[in-house]
């Protein structure tokens, strides 16, 4: 599979020969010495069309955005981050570029886990950041048509705090400041952001603690969202679809199997899922216990089979330069 062709297509010759777009993301570019690894060797061999860069991470996020703004032919977008949630937090602990208390735990760094930064941020102190982590982007001389969110921490949705369905109340557009506030800047920044418009119930996380909430309420509330998202004048795709997680599986043939039948099974209109590529070795085992599951979606990706399985399916793969253009 070629490298798509971002400005020679017209739209109507998208639209005519395909029905699927999906948009295949790396996440965490910067995060660490064996991400970034894997994401170069990636990029390089053309498995790769665009990736997330995480700009809280000191020398890392340094190393990933100069290889990227020597590398312009791919795409790169910052991956807005707030949670801090590796093994080694004195080592691996992110911090804020642009301070704010309200969104640090006593040591400086983020909160482990998105429900405590949901709990205590405050408005200025996310808007500030959002546009700190944009700008440090910017500083390295890279262009983007959108940005994304580790951990869904600025979604502004907390599912574990959900024990009966009246508590989704907190969820409507206007107690949710969190996605208000991203949308306000990533607009001000003339930006998409990975967001889905619908949400299917087989789309739905297997590990996500939804209470008795069924999965369409999710969905009608994901359409909400979206027509909060299209007020603001920010994109937002169709589909969001999560990762399987390579623990369910007894071996990595089973893990692509199940991968590339779930990517072919996607439904019309841009769906975009993501993916966490990493190499074993280097600094991975130390920081992270998800390490085999980096490991296989490097293993993944690097596949030429995986690639041929996409291509003979007809699913166009784009990335979001297109997404803007076209759609």
């Amino acid at each position: 599979m070629r490298l798509p062709s971002t400005v020679s297509r017209p739209k109507a010759a998208y639209l005519q020969k395909y029905d699927k777009f999906l948009i295949i993301n790396a996440d965490d570019f910067g995060c660490c010495r064996a991400c970034n690894e894997a994401i170069m060797e990636l990029f390089e061999a053309g498995k790769l069309f665009q990736a997330s860069i995480m700009m809280n991470c000191g020398e890392t996020t340094d190393e990933a955005a100069k290889w990227a703004a020597k590398h312009p032919r791919y795409y790169y977008a910052p991956h807005l981050t707030f949670t801090s949630e590796w093994y080694d937090r004195e080592k691996f602990g992110w911090r804020p570029l642009a301070g704010g208390a309200s969104i640090v735990d006593k040591d400086g760094r983020f909160y482990e886990y998105e429900k405590d930064f949901q709990a205590n941020a405050d408005q200025r102190d996310v808007r500030n950041e959002i546009e700190a982590q944009i700008r440090a982007f910017y500083s390295y001389g890279l262009k983007t048509y959108h940005a994304d969110n580790h951990m869904g921490s600025l979604y502004g949705i907390n599912p574990p705090a959900i024990e009966k369905i009246t508590d989704a109340k907190v969820f409507l557009p206007k107690n949710n400041f969190l996605l208000k506030t991203t949308l306000e800047v990533l607009k001000k920044y003339n930006l998409a952001f990975r967001f889905p418009r619908n949400v299917l119930p087989e789309n739905v996380p297997p590990d996500a603690e939804l209470g008795d909430i069924p999965p369409i309420a999710v969905d009608i509330l994901a359409k909400i969202y979206g027509l909060q998202a299209k007020k603001a004048g920010v994109r937002v795709i169709d589909h969001l679809l999560f990762p399987y997680e390579t623990k369910k599986f007894d071996s990595y043939k089973h893990f692509h199997d199940a991968t590339v039948q779930r990517l072919i099974d996607i439904p019309d209109g841009v769906t975009e899922t993501f993916f966490h590529p990493g190499k074993d070795g280097f600094d991975l085992r130390e920081m992270t216990g998800n390490c085999e599951q980096r490991i296989w979606e490097y293993q993944l990706l690097m596949d030429e089979e995986f690639w041929e399985e996409l291509e003979e399916a007809d699913i166009k793969v784009i990335t979001y330069q297109e997404f803007v253009k076209y759609f």
